[in-house]
């Protein structure tokens, strides 16, 4: 055969940022959180939680708008819509979503052994590759450390990998929108 090459278009790309320094702030404020009446099912019902640590809510903003700016080249204020803990026990796991009405999206992990799983639609036929790689795969697990931060856009599908641990397995979780004018000429619009 005589390749020449490939083209890799239209990626999703997943940012990886590392605050282990955010570890302790964030489990105090988890700590804080009452169980009884602070939590629906797998989440926090206070869809805001980081409204009340302003600190802590520019931290992670900044973080996701370093990795827009100098990544994927959008150089635009950010900011912070939703912020939620959830919380997932023993055997439990939750279903592929993504998260409407937003435009990025990210996790922050202050524990070991939370999976999540990004996946995407099988096109309309759909063959069985030989090997699953990157460039064929429907979906990819990642297996963030203590302290990492998963960002990605708020379209992705994914979903919490059962958990087999004793003990619940937390996250913190956020949405983002652009601040500002966005778009150009008649498809513009102010947030």
């Amino acid at each position: 055969m005589s390749h020449k090459g490939y083209d890799l278009i239209f990626p999703t790309v997943i940012g990886h940022h590392m605050r282990e320094d955010l570890i302790q702030p964030v489990t105090k404020i988890l700590q804080e959180v009452p169980i009884t009446e602070g939590w629906d099912a797998i989440s926090t019902k206070n869809d805001k939680i980081l409204d009340n640590y302003v600190r802590l809510k520019k931290t992670f903003t900044d973080e996701v708008q370093s990795f827009l700016k100098d990544i994927m080249k959008y150089d635009c204020d950010l900011q912070m819509t939703t912020s939620w803990f959830t919380k997932v026990n023993k055997n439990e796991k939750l279903h592929a979503h993504d998260h409407n009405n937003s435009w990025y999206s990210a996790c922050f992990y202050i524990q070991e052994d939370c999976q999540l799983k990004f996946e995407t639609r099988a096109s309309q036929i759909y063959v069985h590759p030989t090997e699953e790689t990157l460039y064929n795969s429907l979906g990819v697990t990642y297996n963030p450390e203590p302290g990492s931060i998963l960002i990605f856009p708020s379209k992705t599908m994914h979903l919490i990998v059962q958990h087999n641990w004793n003990s619940a397995r937390y996250s913190l979780a956020f949405n983002f929108m652009p601040k500002g004018k966005v778009g150009m000429h008649d498809s513009s619009y102010e947030y």
